[in-house]
């Protein structure tokens, strides 16, 4: 009795390898088309309603629009060089923002307005960074008595849908290797040196573009 089971298990198992071997071979999912998106200016939210998500910190001072133009030059030469694609650059966002702005009625959300913007730029999808906490380094690259720290988000917006479909979050202060060895690998990155708020920021925007796929 058992060795007529084992017969017709071996049946059963060779039928089974036949049909696989039979079916045709199934294509993965349909590449996506290409899209157009739009890279939004760095704004920093000082009120509830500008926040896409999170909170406003205390006691935040405003940063100067220098420092704002410096993210956004920074974030386009890291966006040139680790993605293949196209973007609307930031300086269009600005030219609809502003348009946006005017004919506001001060009743829509932070999500509505950069919908708008996005619409106004004719694209896809919006880029929106926004830097919610600024502490540049105070001393020097051998030694700071306040290092930098940084807050920001990267959000995702489908203009189309018309909602926020990604969101990647950075938050760090820098610290020293014998407060934290975790940070072993960035203290050599960063050849052990107290990076400044700009360079910090600049990190984050790498892990971002890599984490929401740009």
């Amino acid at each position: 009795m058992r060795q007529v089971q084992r017969i017709c298990i071996t049946l059963l198992l060779l039928a089974g390898l036949t049909l696989v071997g039979c079916q045709q071979v199934t294509q993965g999912p349909t590449p996506l088309p290409e899209v157009s998106i739009g890279v939004a200016r760095f704004t920093q939210p000082m009120h509830t309603w500008d926040l896409l998500a999170g909170y406003v910190p205390e006691d935040q001072a405003a940063l100067e629009e220098k420092t704002l133009r410096e993210l956004d030059e920074t974030f386009e030469t890291q966006l040139f060089r680790q993605t293949n694609r196209r973007y609307e650059s930031s300086g269009a966002s600005a030219r609809c923002l502003e348009l946006g702005m005017s004919k506001e009625d001060g009743s829509s959300t932070a999500l509505a307005r950069w919908i708008k913007v996005g619409e106004c730029m004719g694209v896809d999808f919006l880029v929106v960074p926004q830097v919610l906490k600024w502490q540049d380094r105070d001393g020097g690259e051998a030694g700071a008595f306040h290092p930098a720290a940084v807050t920001m988000d990267i959000f995702i917006i489908d203009v189309k849908r018309q909602r926020a479909t990604s969101r990647f979050h950075f938050e760090e202060t820098q610290e020293s290797l014998s407060n934290n060895l975790m940070n072993l690998s960035k203290f050599v990155e960063r050849k052990g040196k107290w990076i400044s708020a700009l360079q910090l920021a600049e990190e984050g925007m790498r892990q971002g573009i890599k984490e929401l796929g740009l």
